[in-house]
């Protein structure tokens, strides 16, 4: 069992290196630690509270919504909604796209991976907010299916 003074040096250790998340057991405990970074490369990161503004939003449209619509993470990492933080959204509730159009980005072990629309349509939810963890097959966008010639 792992005492308080042991404890707390792997914790300034942990808060020293460049290490952003440590899980330990050792003689029985069990410690994780985890530290939140900001994102280091020039694209696509938060800077401020003003750049979340893309929260959970809807579209009230009539008719069913059916699964083949959701734009779902195809992997897990953090979810952002433009190319920079001062930039605009790829896509806003209410707007036309087209299948093939980039929706957002997602950044896993520092590698970005844009996500794009399947099929064309009108977003009418955005499920994700910018800068925030996303998990494998969460649903972040509701393209309708609309005519959009």
């Amino acid at each position: 069992m792992m005492d308080i003074q042991e404890i707390k040096k792997i914790i300034a250790l942990f808060e020293k290196s460049d290490i952003s998340e440590l899980e330990l057991e050792l003689n029985g405990s069990k410690i994780r630690l985890k530290k939140d970074q900001p994102f280091s490369s020039g694209l696509a990161h938060p800077v401020s509270d003003s750049s979340k503004a893309l929260n959970v939003l809807s579209l009230n449209e009539t008719g069913s919504e059916d699964e083949s619509g959701w734009v779902k993470a195809p992997l897990v990492g953090t979810m952002y909604a433009s190319a920079s933080p001062t930039s605009t959204p790829f896509v806003t509730v209410g707007q036309k796209i087209m299948e093939g159009d980039v929706v957002c980005v997602i950044e896993a072990m520092k590698v970005m991976s844009e996500i794009k629309a399947h099929r064309s349509g009108i977003v009418t939810k955005i499920n994700a907010e910018n800068g925030t963890m996303v998990e494998y097959s969460q649903k972040l966008f509701y393209i309708g299916n609309h005519d959009v010639t």
